[in-house]
């Protein structure tokens, strides 16, 4: 029979029981593996964050461009079109779009090849980025907090669906902000077990993806002082050494830097588009600027593509210095407790620091996508509190359940707001909607959205806002330039002349006026008006095929076919994207009997569009010329989709059907075509 137990013994072995049990709750906040993937609750987690993520940013893999930069990057990139060698080689020593970003360009490259100019591409690939940066955000937060889950989950978390980071990833674009991270992080981790084991090759490893994500966007040129931030909060020894390994780092970033000013030195301020502002207002808006990151942090409401300068300052403008100086007392205070405050907010002043527009680039004051790295630095404050919290051993299961719920609930609101977010980049339409409803003043704002009207074949709305956006900024040369155009569409020739005199008067050394006006006299016949306007083109920008493409179709027009063709040959030899001059070539082909050629160019033309008649129309004559009449007959009836109401395009069908002995059909297109 046993040994009744007394109460002291009793009392004793529960006490042992709860400090075992204290001990386990601890233990599961670290990993019980030696690497984390091994761990299945870790990998079920961290899967339940990507599938979170997933589903939403899952809208923005049905939107298609939009006019804000995807011209310059995809739709009418000339950089993108072939990849072979000597392509590569311009990515890497060329400046494109106003950076020098080539492992982005590369990267959209080889997405054109995959689907040309399907979107869909394009935008899986920027959310598989993001997908694998949540990875490496948690593994680098997880090595940063020695092995800590918790913490490295909730950082991982929040970055993967604060819809602030969906400018980042639904923009395509941006394509260089996921992809940079996606280096960027991946060298952090490196650094992390490099300094924990000192192996060259880890340091080396860290200096090329250093080197990748520099190549992808500038921005990566701060890596270096987060690597002494690094050493700093893991209490590495300032010692030569520490230092001379830095040394190419930073030797790489001067590189960089030098490169990025020398390309951006010239379209920092853009005259017309926006105010320029003393030292004193840039040094307000650089303190609003991380204000307000943090402030939408918290409340990421009034989420905008473009968030343009205030006509003057406010209240909120005058108090941003004040509670970034209040951050800096926050920084320093906590250095007495943890040095995990000050390391945040420094990574985050550090990430933000190059947008702050102490030196005026651009027209916008704040850009949602440059919180996608710097959030990293808040993030994991609140990853350290939740570890911290866990840690603790009086807490009740009560308030860790009710503490982590509290983190879910958060959780899944942000992820509705991101969802939300989302549907905003569907399009232009419904991006610039958005800019207009929170800044009805925005010049730029209205001249974009009329520009997406245009495309829409919306004249009358879109001549609406380009005016509004004339109203607002007359001297905005953009504006002038979009409206120019409209009016040329609208066959208003006199309106269009006036608009474009008035942008040569605004800036009479860029060149798109010129060519635009050039364009003008073009219809209007007056083909040496249009030539001198080309020849001016040619001595401000001689490196734009379209100038040599419009002045190929003053030749074509005036019957000098050769001297079309040699002009557009050279147009399309400087951008073997240039659908306008293959159609335009392929018509000069054609008035020359040569309907090989002409088949050919058509054909070229409808691989990048086709979504015009015309082109299939015209080779479906040059296919019937050479008896393919079946091949044309095909052509003719998509040409007959696209543009049920033209008869030209029934008569012609009707010929070829006749031509192989179908005469039902024959009479029916005949009927509709006359």
């Amino acid at each position: 029979m046993s040994q009744k137990k007394s109460k002291k013994q009793l009392k004793k072995e529960a006490k042992s029981k709860s400090k075992a049990k204290s001990k386990s709750l601890k233990i599961q906040q670290t990993s019980t593996t030696s690497t984390w993937w091994r761990n299945r609750n870790v990998l079920l987690l961290l899967g339940g964050i990507l599938l979170l993520t997933f589903i939403s940013f899952y809208p923005s893999l049905n939107a298609g461009f939009t006019n804000w930069d995807d011209h310059d990057y995809v739709t009418e990139s000339p950089y993108i079109v072939k990849l072979n060698g000597e392509s590569i080689k311009t990515m890497f020593t060329e400046e494109i779009a106003s950076n020098y970003h080539p492992l982005t360009i590369l990267s959209l490259s080889i997405n054109y090849q995959i689907s040309k100019l399907d979107a869909g591409s394009y935008h899986w690939t920027n959310l598989i980025l993001h997908l694998l940066n949540v990875v490496l955000v948690f593994w680098f937060v997880y090595l940063f907090f020695d092995r800590k889950i918790a913490g490295a989950l909730l950082t991982a978390f929040l970055f993967a669906i604060h819809p602030m980071h969906v400018e980042s990833v639904a923009w395509i674009a941006e394509r260089k902000d996921v992809l940079y991270a996606f280096f960027f992080f991946a060298a952090l981790i490196t650094y992390l077990k490099y300094i924990s084991n000192e192996k060259k090759s880890l340091y080396i490893y860290t200096l090329i993806l250093f080197v990748l994500s520099c190549l992808s966007k500038p921005t990566a040129v701060m890596l270096p002082v987060i690597l002494l931030m690094i050493d700093w909060y893991k209490n590495r020894a300032w010692t030569t050494r520490v230092f001379i390994e830095k040394i190419p780092f930073f030797a790489l970033s001067v590189l960089f830097g030098i490169v990025t000013i020398m390309i951006q030195k010239d379209t920092a301020v853009i005259v017309g588009e926006s105010d320029t502002h003393s030292i004193f207002e840039r040094l307000i808006f650089a303190c609003y600027g991380a204000f307000m990151y943090i402030y939408k942090l918290f409340i990421p409401t009034n989420l905008s593509a473009f968030h343009p300068y205030p006509k003057a300052l406010s209240a909120i403008h005058y108090l941003a210095p004040v509670v970034v100086l209040g951050l800096g007392g926050l920084m320093w205070w906590s250095l007495r407790k943890t040095k995990v405050i000050a390391f945040g907010l420094l990574f985050y002043g550090a990430m933000i620091a190059l947008t702050l527009q102490f030196v005026q680039v651009g027209n916008a004051i704040i850009s949602d996508r440059y919180t996608y790295v710097a959030y990293i630095g808040l993030f994991l404050i609140f990853g350290w509190l939740l570890d911290n919290f866990l840690s603790k051993k009086n807490t009740s299961n009560t308030t860790r359940y009710g503490v982590l719920g509290g983190i879910g609930a958060v959780g899944l609101l942000l992820c509705f707001l991101t969802y939300q977010r989302c549907q905003v980049w569907q399009n232009s339409g419904s991006l610039w909607s958005n800019v207009i409803s929170q800044y009805p003043n925005s010049h730029i704002a209205h001249n974009q959205m009329g520009n997406y009207l245009v495309e829409e074949k919306s004249y009358d709305e879109a001549l609406g806002h380009l005016t509004q956006a004339v109203n607002l900024k007359p001297s905005y040369y953009k504006a002038r330039i979009s409206r120019g155009k409209l009016y040329r569409r609208m066959k208003k020739y006199p309106e269009a002349l006036t608009d474009y005199n008035k942008a040569i008067e605004i800036e009479g050394n860029r060149d798109e006026a010129y060519n635009n006006r050039g364009n003008v006299f073009f219809e209007m016949q007056e083909y040496d008006k249009a030539l001198a306007d080309y020849e001016k083109v040619a001595t401000l920008n001689p490196n734009d095929p379209k100038i040599y493409g419009n002045t190929g179709a003053i030749y074509a027009q005036t019957g000098r076919h050769q001297k079309a063709i040699e002009y557009l040959s050279k147009a399309i030899g400087m951008d073997p994207g240039y659908q306008d001059a293959y159609m335009n070539r392929g018509t000069v082909y054609a008035q020359m009997g040569n309907a090989q050629q002409a088949i050919s160019d058509f054909s070229q033309y409808l691989q990048r569009n086709n979504r015009n008649p015309m082109p299939y129309y015209w080779r479906g004559e040059e296919l019937a010329k050479m008896n393919r009449h079946n091949e044309a007959i095909n052509d003719y009836s998509r040409a007959i989709q696209l543009n049920p109401q033209n008869k030209n395009f029934y008569a012609k069908r009707a010929i070829s059907y006749q031509a192989i002995g179908n005469t039902q059909k024959a009479q029916t297109d005949a009927a509709k075509g006359r």
